[in-house]
């Protein structure tokens, strides 16, 4: 739409590591509270329209569009990143009404996947829970490993014992209770 205006690299609660650009359209310092902690990134790339009401993010992937999608908004958690960068448009530019995220994947040709609505809208509260779930359990003394510690291209798998499949089924049931409401939001991926 005309007067659309543009932005890359759209920094947001990174008072410490990024200089104030006059051209953004918020003051990059300004704190982006998810789950009750300060959250803070930089956005690919950030799109406002001219009135200023909808706004649309952009988080740029270099790989190929993954052949299943999770379940749910969050995804287990994995697309908590572009559920973030809404949070920032929403919570810092006052005006605007509507947030289009979208994931583009750039490997044999742009493709994108959105997000909008009432579906961001309730990833948003989702993502505000399960973060303050998870920083709630980390003051607490637990952290218990996710889904994808088990992937066999997680570096940090090294960390888990040798006999990954048998230590996975005996410790099910106690990882779950540790996860508490993690295990529902690891559960939908």
């Amino acid at each position: 739409m005309d007067g659309t205006r543009s932005w890359s690299e759209v920094a947001f609660g990174r008072a410490e590591l990024e200089q104030a650009r006059a051209d953004l359209p918020w003051d990059n310092a300004a704190d982006v509270i998810l789950g009750g902690l300060t959250v803070g990134g930089r956005i690919d790339r950030l799109d406002l329209r001219g009135d200023g009401v909808a706004a649309r993010v952009t988080d740029y992937k270099t790989g190929a569009l993954p052949r299943t999608t999770s379940a749910g908004a969050l995804a287990g958690g994995s697309e908590l990143q572009r559920v973030i960068y809404s949070a920032a448009a929403m919570r810092r530019l006052s005006e605007v009404r509507q947030v289009v995220s979208r994931l583009v994947y750039l490997r044999d040709g742009p493709s994108a996947q959105t997000l909008s609505g009432d579906e961001l809208d309730g990833a948003l509260g989702e993502a505000d829970r399960f973060v303050a779930a998870a920083a709630g359990m980390l003051l607490n003394g637990s952290a218990p490993v996710g889904p994808e510690a088990y992937e066999p291209y997680n570096d940090l798998r090294l960390a888990l014992p040798a006999d990954l499949e048998s230590y996975r089924r005996r410790k099910v049931q106690a990882l779950e209770v540790a996860a508490g409401e993690l295990s529902v939001l690891w559960g939908s991926t």
